[in-house]
């Protein structure tokens, strides 16, 4: 369980709890409503966190993606850059788009 999860369940024991003795604890202010609304609360955080999980996990995915993305690139630019290097003198790189002088 998660520490949302955890938390979550143990209001709802406790609100479950004091919805036994109402009659004890009426006098506090406490009352069915307020214990409902409470254990309401508490599976809308816990749907809130799940689906926060699930927007991590893809965020996550697509970040890897972009990753595996960007390194291609890279191995591309390379190539492209080896070939102005290798064919070209340095002073008409700049034509080509390649600033790099190295």
């Amino acid at each position: 369980k998660s520490v949302i999860e955890n938390q979550v369940s143990k209001t709802t024991a406790l609100a479950e709890g004091m919805k036994k003795h109402l009659d004890e604890l009426v006098r506090f202010g406490v009352n069915e409503e307020v214990l409902n609304s409470l254990i309401a609360l508490g599976e809308e955080v816990v749907g809130r966190s799940r689906e926060v999980d699930e927007l991590r996990m893809q965020a996550s995915e697509k970040a890897h993606e972009t990753n595996i993305r960007m390194v291609e690139v890279r191995e591309k630019y390379k190539e492209l850059k080896t070939i102005l290097r290798n064919n070209y003198p340095i002073e008409e790189w700049s034509r080509f788009g390649l600033m790099d002088k190295r």
